[in-house]
């Protein structure tokens, strides 16, 4: 009860000079509307905020753990609307503030899920933080790109690129956000997969709003070394392409990599003796 006893005094003093002054213009005013009921309608404009705020949550929390979506536009919109003091309570109460983010970053997903299936022409990208490269990668840093992956194999990069040559997105490996800026100008992407932090994703994602984007957030963070579901990373890519054509992407991919060998055999490399010896053979008969 301390709680709602400091906001109904805080409230009455705030608005308690702007009553004074309507009253001053209008008598009967000042009668009618009292402190004390500013007051009880500001505690009970708060009471209602907070258990909105409670509702939204515990079914954001609901269908991030049930993966079913319901309501994402008002669980959505009541976050937006009260982000700091959700991220302010669950500090107080020593909650981790990083499920509001998680949630927010499920909902949008879900929310601009449809328009990301039906995502126009073929300039998808894929966005990746430079903290999930190995502590020892030697890529160097496009001034205008990012990172140029050198497909080493130390990190989960290389598998993330491999599948994006798969269903035709470009990969960009970004040390900051300003990055991000240049990239959108420069390559003007029709849709839009993002790998960060819970935190920096959410916002992210409300900032580049104007494409059909999905997020995939990190399971460890700490901006070294980081983790990331790369299963999850693939099955964003596949979104809205049937299970035939995506085995036929494969099976094209496989057959161009096998015929990119083959070239570079042909080449760069010597026929060994065995080869040698069945050309004689055949020669011979």
């Amino acid at each position: 009860m301390d709680l709602f006893s400091d906001i109904h005094g805080f409230l009455i003093g705030f608005f308690g000079k702007y009553l004074d002054l309507l009253a001053a213009g209008r008598p009967m005013l000042g009668k009618v509307v009292t402190y004390e009921l500013i007051g009880k309608l500001a505690v009970i404009c708060a009471v209602l905020i907070i258990l909105v705020n409670i509702a939204a949550f515990l079914i954001g929390l609901y269908c991030v753990r049930k993966k079913k979506i319901i309501f994402p536009r008002f669980v959505l919109l009541t976050l937006y609307l009260f982000y700091s003091p959700l991220k302010w309570l669950f500090s107080v109460f020593g909650v981790n503030d990083k499920l509001i983010d998680e949630i927010l970053i499920d909902f949008q997903n879900a929310v601009y899920a449809d328009a990301f299936r039906k995502r126009p022409g073929d300039r998808k990208i894929i966005l990746l933080p430079h903290c999930l490269r190995d502590g020892q990668c030697k890529a160097r840093c496009d001034p205008l790109f990012g990172y140029v992956c050198k497909r080493c194999g130390r990190c989960g990069i290389d598998k993330i690129i491999e599948a994006a040559d798969i269903y035709g997105y470009k990969v960009f490996i970004i040390p900051g956000g300003s990055f991000i800026r240049k990239i959108m100008k420069e390559y003007h992407p029709t849709a839009c997969i993002g790998v960060a932090c819970p935190i920096e994703l959410s916002e992210a994602m409300v900032i580049g709003a104007k494409i059909p984007t999905q997020g995939v957030y990190l399971e460890k963070d700490g901006c070294f070394e980081t983790i990331v579901d790369v299963d999850e990373i693939i099955e964003k890519m596949k979104m809205g392409i049937s299970e035939e054509i995506s085995e036929d992407l494969i099976r094209k991919y496989d057959c161009a990599g096998k015929k990119k060998e083959l070239i570079t055999f042909g080449e760069d490399r010597k026929p060994d003796a065995e080869n040698e010896e069945m050309k004689r053979d055949h020669n011979v008969s």
